[in-house]
């Protein structure tokens, strides 16, 4: 005899779809920003920050949200100062903050000390916080162009490859300005070779010249 119950047949739910994974890299060069979307504080996955090329006069305290920051591009803005805050960024290694409106750098960013490349040129700086002797593993330091009387020594260290002269004009660091590739080198004057002279033309010519010492007269008539 059958139980008389009803076997229920299983019905798998259906899976989620997995959620959109977010970038790691926002390029924002060229797009006239005065200030930073509200936008970019919530993407704390972000790894590399381009907003070169904008009309940029702050930068917002929020900037320490973005913690696994790694390349930070504030290059040709018109940047006067960077907030405190900028000292939370503990993964930066690269950072670009020339042709700005700086006149000073915060203490704080003595504490990234991941940084390995910093270019502060074309700005208006006259000295540099002695906290950036912490950065240990700077190894690539762009000072050109701003009012400095002489060379920090605070950034000077081991393996430091400090780039440009006080007040000088220089270009940026390496990879900055590539020179054109297809650029041929200019061509060089080619010079007329030295055609050596025929054997048998000297042969004949050293045979006249025994013979005129000799006093015999040569096989052409010539004396």
């Amino acid at each position: 005899m059958g139980s008389g119950l009803c076997k229920k047949k299983s019905v798998s739910e259906p899976e989620e779809e997995p959620a959109p994974k977010r970038s790691l890299v926002l390029n924002l060069t060229r797009r006239g920003l005065k200030e930073v979307p509200a936008e970019v504080w919530s993407q704390s996955d972000l790894q590399k920050l381009n907003l070169s090329l904008n009309c940029l006069q702050s930068v917002s305290p929020q900037i320490c949200v973005l913690k696994n920051l790694q390349v930070l591009n504030l290059w040709d803005n018109q940047v006067c100062s960077l907030p405190p805050q900028v000292g939370a960024l503990q993964r930066l290694r690269v950072l670009f903050l020339s042709r700005n409106k700086l006149t000073e750098i915060p203490e704080e960013l003595g504490q990234c000390t991941q940084l390995q490349v910093l270019s502060v040129s074309q700005n208006q700086l006259r000295s540099l916080p002695w906290t950036l002797s912490n950065l240990q593993n700077l190894n690539k330091l762009n000072l050109s162009s701003n009012n400095f009387s002489q060379i920090p020594t605070c950034v000077l260290g081991p393996g430091l490859e400090p780039s440009g002269e006080p007040g000088g004009e220089h270009p940026e660091p390496v990879g900055a300005q590539d020179p054109d590739p297809g650029r041929k080198p200019p061509e060089q004057p080619q010079q007329s070779p030295v055609q050596p002279e025929k054997s048998g033309a000297a042969e004949r010519r050293l045979q006249r010249h025994q013979r005129r010492s000799s006093g015999v007269p040569s096989a052409d008539g010539a004396s």
